[in-house]
């Protein structure tokens, strides 16, 4: 079976006015956005947002609610401009564990943020997962590396001090894109499969694992992101 073809795009401001976004049509695309430079134009998506939306925003930390209201207006304009219908008339559901869907729409989705920085994923054949983190040293990296990433830990623990952080971040975003495509999170087995970088690919190495994976890793400047499409 043929991979799913991926590509990704960091939007600008221009993009939420009148430029076109790109399709999902027959493939994958996923969205970079920083909230804080789109915050002007977000303004104006924000009576999109749902009521109950905005309920689970203000039960949220100051620090963080603008940014999760932010970040849900973004998604329902993306999804409105791929679906071609009203973004506020979009309806969601969650899986068994908590994975968001579409309600009387086949596109899948997936969403991640870190801080600011909010990636979408859409796709329009199999189940998509994403997961975007900021470059930073991770306190306790070593532990996690030889209890959860077992199969990576030689990657991880090459090269200098610095190299290991990044090396973790991006096998932990690449785990956590495939969990997330399938719907499972983390109550799936991360030492069920394997990740490799270069070139990004997944092997499945326990049962639920076994489909035919695409795998794609981005690096933009302090961000690195990953997303992973089930088929």
């Amino acid at each position: 079976m043929p991979k799913a073809h991926c590509s990704t795009l960091r939007l600008t401001p221009g993009h939420l006015r009148e430029e076109g976004l790109p399709s999902a049509e027959g493939g994958t695309v996923v969205l970079l956005a920083n909230l804080t430079e789109l915050a002007r134009e977000l303004a104006h998506l924000l009576e999109v947002v749902s009521t109950d939306e905005l309920l689970y925003a203000q039960s949220l930390c100051e620090s963080v609610r603008n940014q999760v209201i932010c970040s849900r207006a973004l998604l329902r304009f993306l999804l409105g401009q791929q679906l071609a219908v009203d973004a506020a008339s979009l309806r969601f559901a969650c899986g068994p564990h908590g994975k968001p869907e579409l309600i009387g729409h086949q596109l899948a989705f997936n969403t991640s943020r870190s801080d600011d920085t909010f990636a979408v994923a859409l796709a329009s054949r199999g189940q998509v997962g994403v997961d975007v983190e900021k470059f930073r040293p991770i306190s306790g990296y070593e532990e996690i590396t030889r209890g959860f990433l077992r199969n990576e830990a030689p990657i991880v623990f090459s090269g200098p001090e610095e190299r290991r952080h990044r090396s973790f971040l991006r096998i932990w975003t690449c785990k956590e894109a495939v969990v997330k495509a399938i719907g499972l999170g983390l109550t799936a087995p991360l030492n069920g499969f394997a990740v490799s970088l270069d070139p990004p690919a997944i092997t499945p190495l326990q049962p639920e694992f076994n489909r035919h994976w695409s795998l794609e890793t981005v690096i933009d400047g302090d961000v690195v992101l990953a997303a992973a499409v089930a088929l």
